[in-house]
């Protein structure tokens, strides 16, 4: 069947060409999109327009044929006739769902007041070789959805208004940032030594000079270097890249806003990551708030704060306080919970308990507060307790979504700390941050007491949108290879054919 469609296609081009027809032309001059044309109908009534767009379905008549055309989601009927359209037998052999196709007409109404181009001529623009699969069922294999989601987008409307909320989304983020006086960084998305972050990186291989170096896995390092180099405000809406698993909240590819703020804390940038969501969603979804199972989920700041400890007795009844080294690990044990380091090390076990056990069951907003020192060697020590840090990690609907500090300034602790991290990655910790001699050194040169702020943009849209996978509201997820293409390989074969017959 797929054979025969595009045999019948590879035809119908070769008939356009032998009768002076490009069915590829070099451009189009439109007058009007099909949303102006929609939105100001009344006024343009009567008028001449030129417009393009893809065809979805046709309707023939005898010598009166209606397209229905679809321009950026927004669909305006065409009418073609025998008595008004010139070369109207072309439009009636060749124009076929799937073709790009430009008209120039009268904008009117129907005897049944549907709004219509009655065309006096048209313009082939693009002949589709493969049919498009029905509207209405759309691609039934999630697999191919995603992999194939130029079509996902052109047969659903709902997956169209994802990803519009998503561009909306990330333009919205860049202005708030900007409104705020920060100022957009780029930094290097291939790096010497990654840093950032608990990740496993991607490695590659730079040949002019001959080193491994490394994709991205957080602009932090970079980010502060600004800090020092003097700009008290910047951000940065990012690629990142983590070696790690594909599932419903993770993508190895996906994108993060970092900002930092010098003579900031922890504090002042929990204040902004609330009130950018709140804003966010007041903005582009015209509320304050999201609906989960059944039940209205409010983003209005303040969010709840609790510390990790705390969190771990409300809803687990765990006092990690109470408990000798040797109850957390039979706890570690009874959950089936597998540190990430060789060696049992007390932070990361709490880190690890907490994780598994409380992350999913924060619904509300919450902010959770003062984490094991372990779990980060980028974060100021708390002023009350050394075992803790000035973090805060921000959590709703039980997914993590940003990750705030108090970041360290001071390059004797912080050069300290990196050590250890190569040590525990000696011991087999593989996500342990790597040693960066030039990061300590820049932070010898003063930099100024600072708040930070990292959001996953992909999941903060995933929330917002009702969607229940980051594949939901990441364009092009990752996904296996396919080896190939049934597709193309019948287009290669029907190409050979008709070069070798000329």
């Amino acid at each position: 069947m797929l054979r025969k469609d595009i045999e019948e296609r590879i035809k119908i081009v070769e008939e356009l060409k032998n009768r002076g027809i490009n069915p590829y032309p070099y451009e189009y001059e439109i007058t009007h999109s099909v949303r102006e044309i929609i939105e100001r109908k009344e006024e343009l009534m009567d008028k001449k327009v030129k417009i393009a767009g893809r065809i979805f379905n046709i309707r023939r008549h005898g010598k009166l044929i209606f397209y229905d055309l679809y321009d950026e989601g927004n669909r305006i009927q065409v009418a073609v006739s025998a008595d008004k359209t010139k070369n109207f037998d072309i439009a009636k052999r060749y124009i076929q769902r799937g073709d790009i196709v430009g008209f120039e007409g009268i904008i009117g109404k129907t005897f049944r007041g549907e709004l219509t181009v009655f065309a006096e001529s048209f313009t082939i623009l693009s002949k589709a070789l493969i049919s498009l699969p029905d509207k209405w069922f759309g691609l039934q294999d999630v697999e191919e959805r995603y992999r194939k989601r130029y079509l996902d987008i052109l047969l659903n409307d709902e997956v169209r208004k994802i990803f519009e909320f998503r561009f909306k989304a990330i333009s919205f983020i860049r202005r708030f940032f900007e409104n705020l006086g920060y100022i957009e960084i780029e930094t290097p998305k291939l790096q010497p030594i990654y840093g950032g972050a608990y990740a496993k990186p991607f490695i590659t291989y730079v040949n002019d000079l001959k080193e491994n170096w490394y994709l991205s896995i957080s602009p932090e390092l970079y980010l502060k270097r600004m800090l020092v180099a003097g700009f008290n405000k910047v951000f940065e809406i990012a690629k990142d890249f983590r070696n790690e698993s594909i599932d419903s909240n993770h993508n190895p590819e996906f994108t993060m806003l970092e900002a930092y703020e010098a003579y900031a804390n922890r504090e002042k940038m929990m204040k902004i990551a609330e009130e950018l969501i709140y804003s966010l969603s007041k903005e582009l979804l015209g509320r304050d708030y999201i609906e989960f199972e059944g039940k209205k989920i409010s983003l209005k700041p303040p969010w709840r704060r609790i510390s990790v400890k705390d969190a771990l007795r409300e809803f687990e009844g765990i006092d990690v306080d109470s408990l000798s080294d040797e109850e957390i690990k039979k706890l570690l044990e009874k959950h089936n919970i597998q540190l990430k380091t060789k060696e049992y090390n007390r932070g990361l076990a709490i880190t690890e308990l907490f994780e598994s056990l409380v992350e999913k069951k924060l619904i509300e907003p919450t902010f959770v507060l003062d984490h094991p020192i372990e779990s980060t060697p980028l974060c100021k020590p708390h002023r009350k307790d050394p075992s803790l840090v000035e973090r805060a990690e921000a959590y709703i609907l039980g997914i993590e979504i940003a990750n705030i500090y108090s970041e360290l300034n001071d390059p004797i602790t912080q050069n300290k700390l990196l050590l250890e991290q190569a040590k525990m990655r000696e011991i087999g910790f593989e996500e342990a941050h790597e040693y960066d001699q030039d990061f300590v050194e820049a932070l010898m040169y003063g930099m100024p007491p600072a708040g930070g702020l990292g959001i996953g943009v992909d999941r903060v849209i995933m929330i917002l949108t009702g969607a229940k996978s980051l594949k939901e509201v990441i364009l092009f997820p990752m996904m296996k290879k396919r080896t190939e293409s049934e597709a193309v390989k019948i287009l290669t074969e029907l190409t050979y054919e008709l070069f070798s017959s000329r």
